[in-house]
């Protein structure tokens, strides 16, 4: 009796894979049958535009004199060099396992 239940299932999922295999190299003409049946011709999607730079960003705090003072304060920066002698300060800095937090 297991065995003839295992013979459906099996023949079950070969059909279903080769309707799925069909749909996958025939998907073209199912799609036109399917916008003929309906009447649907093709979906219109119109592309907004993006809002300008100054829009999306307030960049007042940028001219600010009180940022125009800390940028004041930054002789040499290096990313790569964070510990290294670019450093401006008294104590230097430990470097730890170089990851970033």
């Amino acid at each position: 009796m297991k065995n003839n239940h295992a013979v459906v299932f099996y023949v079950i999922i070969i059909i279903l894979a080769l309707a799925g295999a069909t749909l996958l190299f025939l998907r073209q003409p199912f799609i036109e049958a399917l916008r003929n049946q309906t009447g649907i011709s093709t979906i219109d999607v119109t592309v907004r535009r993006s809002a300008p730079a100054s829009e999306l960003l307030d960049t007042a705090i940028l001219e600010d004199a009180r940022m125009t003072a800390l940028k004041n304060n930054v002789s040499v920066f290096v990313f790569d060099e964070v510990c290294g002698d670019s450093v401006n300060s008294v104590k230097r800095c430990v470097k730890g396992n170089n990851k970033p937090f």
